[in-house]
């Protein structure tokens, strides 16, 4: 039997699919088309005549008003994109299971309590403070660096919590004043998706925990950053490399 993989030569455009994906099980009015797909009716009736084109889709009048179809060819391509759509939100959904109960859910846990965190250095130091002054592990593994201590495992998180959708990242970039490299500063916050989980990691968790990282929250968010990785070498030295 010969394998059926992706059918070739067709890179469509974002409405193209939404159209291809709205005609897939049904027939439709031009107008009902037009309430389903988020396009103009301008960009629409371009979008159309090029599937039209492309031997994708076929239209037909009742009564004077226009219907579109799949052609055979448009349902196969139709169901490759359900497909594959289909397989990618199932593993978003196995990504989501793991971070619940993985150490990437405490990253989650502090945006939807301080709604934003500007810089990696702060969030780094909140993980630090979560476990040695509020015994909460968060199984990141910190070693002494020259702004306090350090976890590779935090910028690998954070990476994948921006590539499955969770986290946005806000980069700036500033010029140094004097002499050096260039600066990237960074701002992170929740996208809907990742509020809506992290308010079901927070609803399940114990009335203590939530204590501690409501106070968290608002005892260090009052810090500078300069005052905050002063408290953290003061306090804790032996985890600090010193400061060239």
């Amino acid at each position: 039997m010969k394998k059926r993989g992706r059918p070739k030569g067709y890179i469509l455009s974002g409405i193209s699919r939404e159209v291809l994906l709205s005609l897939y099980y049904n027939q439709k009015y031009y107008s009902e088309l037009l309430k389903d797909i988020k396009a103009g009716p301008t960009s629409l009736s371009n979008i159309l005549k090029i599937l039209k084109e492309e031997s994708l889709i076929e239209d037909k009048y009742i009564q004077l008003r226009r219907v579109l179809s799949l052609t055979e060819k448009g349902k196969e391509i139709a169901k490759y994109i359900l497909m594959t759509r289909n397989f990618i939100e199932k593993k978003e959904i196995e990504e989501v299971k793991e971070i619940q109960i993985d150490r990437k859910k405490w990253i989650l846990l502090l945006l939807y309590l301080a709604n934003e965190i500007k810089g990696t250095t702060r969030l780094m130091k909140y993980l630090f403070l979560m476990k040695k002054e509020y015994e909460i592990e968060n199984e990141y593994n910190f070693s002494p660096y020259f702004y306090g201590p350090f976890s590779y495992e935090v910028f690998e998180d954070i990476e994948k919590l921006e590539k499955i959708g969770l986290i946005e990242i806000e980069r700036k970039i500033h010029e140094p004043k004097i002499a050096g490299d260039w600066e990237i500063f960074k701002k992170y916050s929740l996208t809907e998706k990742g509020k809506e989980i992290a308010e079901k990691i927070y609803n399940e968790l114990d009335n203590v925990t939530k204590v501690k990282l409501n106070e968290l929250i608002e005892r260090f968010n009052k810090y500078t950053l300069a005052g905050l990785i002063s408290y953290v070498y003061n306090k804790y030295p032996e985890e600090c490399k010193e400061v060239r």
